[in-house]
């Protein structure tokens, strides 16, 4: 069964990978929605060990991608997933990575 963006664009999903694969800009957004994904599996599987005690997905430009809630926190904390395409674009305070690709 063809995959709704097939349909919209009219397009394989061979050609639309292809497409895809040629552009710069467009495996870099990829790339995001990728780590974004990832990162929902990770919060999915802290939820199920307990280690959360809820996530919420956001799709909004200029929001955070995601809000955690810890166990006994009744304010949720929002995270913002970053891709890291060179280790000297790191995130560092006071000379220590804090921030990961």
């Amino acid at each position: 069964m063809p995959h709704p963006l097939e349909h919209e664009y009219d397009l394989t999903a061979e050609q639309l990978l292809d497409a895809i694969n040629r552009r710069f800009r467009a495996k870099v957004t990829l790339a995001g929605a990728v780590a974004e994904v990832h990162l929902g599996k990770k919060l999915q599987a802290l939820r199920d060990a307990g280690i959360l005690h809820d996530f919420e997905e956001h799709d909004s430009d200029g929001y955070p991608d995601y809000t955690i809630w810890l166990p006994g926190d009744g304010s949720g904390q929002l995270i913002e997933c970053k891709n890291i395409r060179d280790v000297d674009e790191a995130y560092r305070k006071g000379g220590v990575d804090v921030a990961y690709s």
